[in-house]
């Protein structure tokens, strides 16, 4: 009996690694024609060995899993399945371009409606609205999404196809729900409308900055443009956030931010690990020595340190963070763009020392 079981265990085992292999080997065939195709169109995506298609998986998986798992308002279930329809565009695209690369050249859009009906079946049935409001928020975020993901692997040598993806995604899925969130009003939390706020004024008010730093003329990139640049976007930020919350809004937003042990034990550990990255900074670019990989990684691992902690003891301190981070992360690029002396030449520097062969420099 024991030696039947074992030759079945064996026989199941067996098979199991040899259908891993066939869907290893049918991705690998996947990804070298793709590779073609692309070629074929003039594309020059990131150089790497592989195409990532994986990645496109990445959001969806994570959402639904915490759908799952947590009682999610409706918000988070939309976007949720919103994620899971996009997904099987992904799936229809990688299918597409490895067919043909017609779906790079043209503005086809073939696969945006089956795939944004799925979406819209999963918003109708799991998050509690009406198919009307399920069709507006599924299906034309799908094209946009079809569009999105075209024109980011436009850009030579910036993603990977599986990298285009999830931006693409990551976009879509954000700007559904904030305007979700303020046509239909489907948040059920106030602390979250607190933070969705904060988050989407911040942003907005980043994008007026990059704005004007983009029609500034060459005369007018000095510091003394940029000071009044951002005071009038803090002005600008201020009076929003008195508007959308209330004349309380700063007291809220400390409160909620400092009033919390857990939370400042969190922000404590986050600026240690900002001090030690500044402190590394600061050595190599002074050292003008180039980073290694290894180097790189040492910031990849204290990034990984701060989002596993924030979710792990306050997932709505770390997507405050991690909004107000995007923030900074795209004013200090237009920063290192901008020819205003000396933060651009001195970001340039700390940008030459930390880029790989794989970035494009501008």
């Amino acid at each position: 009996m024991a030696s039947n079981i074992r030759h079945i265990y064996n026989t199941v085992d067996e098979n199991c690694l040899r259908h891993i292999r066939t869907i290893y080997e049918l991705s690998l065939s996947v990804d070298k024609l793709i590779t073609s195709n692309l070629r074929t169109a003039t594309i020059e995506t990131r150089p790497t060995k592989s195409n990532g298609l994986w990645c496109f998986t990445l959001l969806p998986v994570i959402l639904f899993l915490y759908t799952k798992l947590y009682d999610v308002p409706q918000l988070y279930r939309l976007a949720t399945f919103l994620s899971i329809g996009l997904s099987c565009y992904c799936i229809l695209f990688i299918l597409f371009m490895s067919v043909s690369c017609l779906v790079l050249r043209d503005s086809l859009w073939g696969g945006c409606l089956p795939s944004g009906l799925i979406g819209s079946l999963l918003v109708y049935c799991y998050v509690r609205e009406d198919m009307l409001f399920a069709a507006i928020f599924t299906l034309p975020p799908t094209f946009i999404f079809n569009e999105v993901l075209r024109r980011s692997l436009a850009y030579p040598k910036t993603f990977t196809i599986g990298e285009a993806m999830i931006v693409a995604q990551a976009v879509v899925i954000s700007s559904t729900v904030v305007v979700a969130n303020y046509t239909w009003y489907l948040s059920e939390d106030v602390k979250m409308d607190l933070i969705n706020v904060a988050i989407v004024t911040v942003l907005s008010t980043v994008g007026l900055i990059v704005t004007a730093l983009c029609h500034l003329k060459q005369e007018q990139r000095t510091l003394v443009v940029l000071g009044q640049l951002i005071g009038a976007a803090a002005v600008l930020e201020l009076v929003e956030l008195h508007v959308l919350l209330g004349g309380d809004c700063l007291p809220r937003l400390l409160y909620f931010i400092f009033m919390n042990q857990k939370r400042r034990q969190l922000i404590g550990f986050w600026l240690f690990l900002v001090i030690v990255a500044v402190i590394l900074l600061y050595i190599r670019t002074n050292m003008a020595v180039k980073a290694t990989t290894t180097t790189r990684k040492v910031f990849h691992i204290m990034a990984a340190f701060v989002f596993a902690s924030g979710v792990l003891y306050d997932i709505s301190l770390i997507k405050l963070a991690a909004g107000l981070g995007l923030g900074l992360l795209i004013l200090v690029e237009a920063l290192r763009l901008s020819k205003i002396e000396p933060i651009s030449s001195a970001l340039q520097s700390a940008f030459l020392i930390y880029s790989d062969e794989k970035v494009i420099f501008i």
